[in-house]
């Protein structure tokens, strides 16, 4: 019977054979990097019984698995240093190499945290000089599960240009700002999923304390199996990415006869086009042309396609052309020598998009170069969405509360960390006053889980949308008011983004500046430096003589700062005893904002940045925004 157990235990661990090897979670792997000056847990499986001996620098700790099939031990605090290797003895050895030790975060939230370094601003040139050996990345893959688990996937990375394009942008420009100043190395886990609301992320037993959650919690014992779902979905979608059916019928040869194709105009928009089944599409787009007279066709050329947002696989007269140039204005393909013809030319490309995508934007135009000569490519194009596989029903995994928490976040637990950084928000805009109690809920609960009050710094949501014309009430607003008010928790730290938004993009791309708002937080919160000025201006009191109010802030450093060459203030909005607010006028007296509005002649009541993407303009010296805030508790009415 107990050798029965074994085989159970192993086989869910992926052992291969029926007594088990020793196995190690995922991020305990080459190129990990422990928690300096720490106590260092360390656990992984094997059989019943094995005794393990764990060898690191001069320490040799020893463990004796359980019934279970878990081991576990503490390793004692290390200074900063590396790379080593960690010995792990039972009936086998692994070794793990090129281990660092410096300071370990967590980086999680939704796809504003996911959002890589591809996509930020300056993308090229913060690709080209990430030459950072010393900063390691774990990425974790996607996973829900109804109950906590133990294996989390995923493999270390060093930073360097070939791999920091796919790491997040804010989580890299908060690793190398801290790297920078602390030259130690910087380990970050990165467990981000785009699109999940805060209660996924949150331990069941945190949420039985809310009644809206109960039936879900209950459904995690009884109902759907979301692990399991989950697992299906990505097999799925890995065999929708990996559709090959039409090369296989040679849709990418000059010889496919695409006469009964539909005709379509670039730029290439399929949700525009209607032409993506469900949220995505797999679609074929092929064009024939013909070179002008002045183009050497023998030469090496580069076909433009402009802003693409989705992978496309490019054929160029059967030809898969493989190479290409990301620049700002768009994507530079690369066609060898001697593919190109005078004449009959054949484009034949597949476009794979999932949540709106494009080739090309509005005023872009094809067009094809090389050093003799430059021509457009115009006309109509055909595209064909039925010849690769449909794109799998949606599986929403990532809504279910407590289910990536189980799968992403409890598998870490007591993995030593440093400190968290959270950007999440955008999926619970709706309900901002749930969620200042779910955000403690969760943060009080990790601690608990960790058995750490480690810090938690978080990006209170950039803007995003556009502003009415008239002070109103904004469901933005008030998510970074419910985001704010969690500040009250020891440890926490916030970096205000509410003048790097972009009105028609949620996700923004200046990531530079979120991470070294982040970074000094960090400063403050994390290593103690109490004299760093780590936000931006924050309301501390009014006063109200004579018709005006009279602001007074904190965090000013070494002053207030508007930013308007004539020194009015924009932003400020002020209501009398009718509570309806109007735009004020005002200027900065000394470290004070002044305030007025000739038709309120008893103001009571202050907002500041109160909208989705307002333009207030004051900031400190050391140029961080001032903190979006209003002084009234009146309630909020949304359209």
């Amino acid at each position: 019977m107990l050798k029965r157990i074994i085989f159970l235990v192993c086989l869910n661990m992926f052992a291969v054979n029926a007594w088990c090897k020793i196995s190690l979670p995922g991020f305990v792997s080459d190129g990990m990097v422990l928690q300096r000056d720490a106590k260092l847990p360390i656990w992984g499986w094997a059989d019943s019984g094995e005794k393990i001996t764990v060898r690191f620098q001069k320490q040799v700790k020893t463990a004796i698995t359980g019934k279970d099939g878990k081991w576990h031990l503490n390793l004692d605090p290390v200074s900063s240093g590396g790379p080593y290797t960690i010995e792990f003895l039972g009936k086998n050895k692994i070794e793990v190499k090129n281990v660092l030790v410096g300071d370990v975060f967590l980086a999680t939230g939704q796809s504003n945290m996911e959002f890589t370094t591809y996509s930020v601003t300056n993308s090229r040139d913060e690709i080209l000089k990430a030459n950072f050996p010393d900063i390691h990345f774990f990425r974790a893959a996607l996973n829900v599960a109804n109950q906590p688990i133990d294996t989390l996937k995923g493999d270390w990375k060093e930073v360097s240009p070939e791999t920091v394009g796919d790491f997040s942008g804010v989580a890299y420009f908060f690793a190398r700002e801290l790297y920078q100043k602390k030259k130690i190395p910087i380990g970050v886990i990165v467990t981000a999923w785009g699109g999940s609301p805060i209660e996924p992320w949150i331990r069941a037993e945190d949420l039985q304390r809310f009644p809206e959650f109960q039936n879900e919690l209950l459904n995690l014992k009884t109902g759907r199996d979301w692990h399991s779902t989950f697992i299906q979905y990505e097999s799925d979608m890995k065999s929708f990415h990996e559709s090959n059916l039409g090369v296989k019928n040679g849709v990418n040869l000059t010889v496919y006869n695409d006469d009964e194709w539909e005709s379509v105009e670039f730029p290439f928009d399929l949700k525009a086009l209607e032409i993506a089944d469900n949220y995505g599409g797999n679609v074929w787009i092929r064009k024939r042309f013909d070179l002008n007279e002045s183009f050497n066709s023998n030469l090496k050329s580069t076909l433009f396609l402009g802003k693409i947002n989705g992978n496309v696989n490019l054929y160029i007269n059967g030809n898969e052309i493989t190479k290409s140039e990301k620049k700002e204005d768009g994507t530079y393909f690369i066609i060898p020598e001697n593919v190109l013809q005078q004449t009959n030319n054949q484009i034949a490309l597949k476009f794979l998009e999932i949540w709106g995508g494009n080739i090309g934007e509005m005023g872009q135009t094809v067009f094809i170069q090389n050093e003799s000569s430059k021509m457009n490519i115009t006309g109509n194009w055909k595209f064909n969405s039925k010849i690769e596989m449909k794109i799998p029903d949606y599986v929403s995994s990532n809504t279910t509360p407590s289910t990536i928490y189980n799968a992403m976040i409890a598998p870490l637990i007591p993995f030593a960390i440093k400190g968290v950084i959270w950007y999440q928000g955008e999926s619970n805009v709706d309900r901002a006053k749930q969620y200042q109690t779910l955000f403690p809920a969760l943060i009080e609960g990790w601690r608990k889980q960790w058995k750490s009050d480690f810090p938690f710094l978080f990006v209170q949501l950039a803007g995003f949308m556009e502003d009415k014309k008239e002070p109103s009430d904004y469901k933005w607003a008030a998510l970074r008011e419910a985001q704010q008010t969690t500040l009250k928790l020891p440890k926490t730290g916030m970096a205000v983004a509410i003048d790097l938004g972009e009105k028609n993009d949620i996700h923004p791309k200046n990531k530079q500046d979120v991470g070294k708002r982040l970074a000094l937080a960090a400063e403050k919160v994390v290593y103690g430096n109490t004299e760093i000025v780590d936000s931006g201006p924050t309301f501390k009191s009014f006063s109200v003589d004579n018709g005006k109010i009279r602001i007074q802030f904190e965090n000013f450093g070494s002053g207030l700062l508007l930013k308007d060459k004539y020194g009015y203030v924009r932003g400020f909005s002020i209501a009398g005893n009718d509570k309806i607010f109007k735009w004020a006028k005002g200027f900065q007296e000394g470290n004070n904002i002044i305030l007025y509005n000739d038709e309120i002649e008893n103001p009571t009541a202050v907002r500041y940045d109160w909208g989705n993407s307002p333009d207030g303009n004051l900031y400190n010296q050391v140029g961080l925004p001032a903190v979006p805030f209003r002084t009234d508790d009146y309630p909020l009415h949304f359209e």
